[in-house]
């Protein structure tokens, strides 16, 4: 019999970015034929950040990321809430794109769940509202905030939300944080899989 495990357990490992980051966190850029953006793990108000930034031609796609593997078993726990604090600075591209999957910064799970099928949650946040034909952002894909300013996101509990979408998430597989659209520049600090 699996013992019920009722401590707290944080997934995540140096999920407030203490130097040497990239050790636990690999970074990887998607940007064909264009400018990639990049990815510093630096010191900003007094705490360590990822800090996502392209500055070059707009209205070109890329995407530049972090990721972390996890292999994790969530069965045991009753419950599974990310937390993170984040900061958009700058998004010239509206919205979240004509896919709503282009933020300035958007945090990925991917997770295996009960039958063995490897499934992927996804959430985003932006400040500035679509224009054009860019469709409005459904508020279970993203998070409208005020720019330049920081704000704790915490998410509900994910292991009754995906139950609630389909099935219970068994294993955590990976988790990523990335920043995609045009030009951005976007801060993240002090993530959070909190498992219980």
């Amino acid at each position: 019999a699996q013992q019920a495990v009722s401590a707290e357990q944080n997934l995540i490992r140096n999920g407030n970015f203490t130097p040497p980051a990239l050790e636990s966190w690999p970074s990887y850029v998607v940007a064909e034929g264009v400018e990639p953006g990049t990815v510093q793990f630096v010191e900003r108000e007094g705490r360590n950040v990822a800090y996502f930034i392209r500055q070059g031609e707009e209205s070109l796609h890329n995407e530049v990321g972090i990721m972390q593997q996890i292999n994790r078993d969530v069965n045991v726990y009753d419950s599974l809430i990310l937390q993170l604090d984040v900061n958009i600075l700058f998004q010239s591209l509206s919205g979240a794109g004509f896919v709503n999957t282009e933020f300035p910064v958007r945090i990925e799970i991917n997770y295996t769940d009960i039958y063995g099928k490897d499934l992927t949650w996804g959430y985003g946040f932006y400040y500035r509202e679509p224009e054009g034909s860019s469709p409005p952002v459904p508020e279970y894909l993203g998070l409208k905030l005020s720019q330049a300013q920081w704000l704790t996101y915490r998410s509900p509990d994910l292991i009754d939300l995906l139950e609630g979408q389909g099935t219970r998430p068994a294993r955590i597989n990976s988790i990523r944080l990335y920043a995609s659209g045009w030009n951005y520049r976007s801060m993240v600090s002090e993530v959070y899989l909190i498992a219980q």
